[in-house]
């Protein structure tokens, strides 16, 4: 939910004596200012002004739930095993390609499986419900689809309202993912723009696949 800090000067030493004389009182001075703001506001803004944000508030709160109900999904194989599972939205395609290299040092060492603890909240399940998921269309929840391929070295996308996934080499994601942090001073969105840059081109498809032993990127 939106929320302002308000910020007011105040003399040191009379904010120490009101603490102190509030607190012998089991008074919360916070609690206190925010009681004579809402009041204020009660009083100076018009009933149907707080109606409109009332209703924008609840706006807000909707879209903040909206927000932590969206998930990605995801699929990691190395040939042999197969993990399926859905995490946090917070798991990026340009968060997870910053990983790849420890991710393919832990596929190359251990089980697919291990690689879970890369993803923020993972939840794991079965092929089936991972593929009724992945395929299900207008899904205002998944906000992506990612497939992950540590014997052919391969990472797949598709983004929210995509019908297909794009399939890029891991080397070439590290590679974007690498030139878009060399740049200093720049905004996460404007990273991530970034690094769709330097992908693009490089999509690979079903007839260049060849079968090629893990990378050391």
């Amino acid at each position: 939910m939106a929320e302002e800090e308000i910020r007011i000067p105040f003399n040191k030493h009379k904010l120490d004596a009101l603490k102190v004389a509030l607190y012998e009182e089991g008074i919360d001075l916070d609690q206190s200012l925010e009681k004579y703001i809402g009041k204020l506001y009660a009083d100076k803004v018009p009933k149907n002004e707080r109606t409109k944000i009332e209703r924008l508030i609840q706006e807000d709160v909707k879209a903040e739930q909206e927000e932590q109900d969206r998930f990605v999904a995801v699929r990691l194989t190395d040939g042999e095993e197969t993990v399926c599972f859905t995490a946090s939205v917070s798991n990026s395609f340009y968060g997870v390609a910053g990983q790849l290299k420890d991710m393919l040092k832990g596929a190359e060492n251990s089980t697919v499986d291990s690689l879970l603890e890369y993803f923020i909240d993972a939840h794991v399940m079965d092929d089936r419900l991972f593929d009724i998921i992945a395929s299900a269309p207008d899904n205002p929840l998944l906000q992506a689809v990612m497939e992950l391929n540590f014997k052919d070295c391969t990472m797949s996308f598709k983004g929210r309202g995509a019908t297909q996934f794009v399939r890029y080499e891991m080397e070439d994601a590290e590679k974007a993912y690498k030139s878009a942090e060399s740049v200093p001073k720049i905004s996460g969105m404007a990273r991530e723009e970034l690094f769709m840059d330097y992908l693009q081109g490089r999509e690979i498809h079903a007839a260049d696949m060849v079968e090629q032993p893990v990378q050391h990127l």
